[in-house]
């Protein structure tokens, strides 16, 4: 929000920006639920624009 300059209770638009590709370790379980290890994932992070509305 800082860079947006918008406050608490100051109407706000949102636009998708696109996505960038990443990769992410995320934990593995055995069968107790323990985590026993890390497995790289390939997925997508969005990218999104905030602009303050004017009244």
């Amino acid at each position: 929000m800082d860079a947006s300059g918008a406050a608490n209770n100051d109407n706000v638009s949102l636009h998708h920006a696109g996505q960038e590709e990443v990769t992410v370790n995320a934990k593995t379980y055995d069968e107790q639920g323990k985590v026993n290890g890390t497995q790289e994932i390939k997925t997508h992070r969005n990218n999104w624009v905030m602009e303050k509305k004017e009244s």
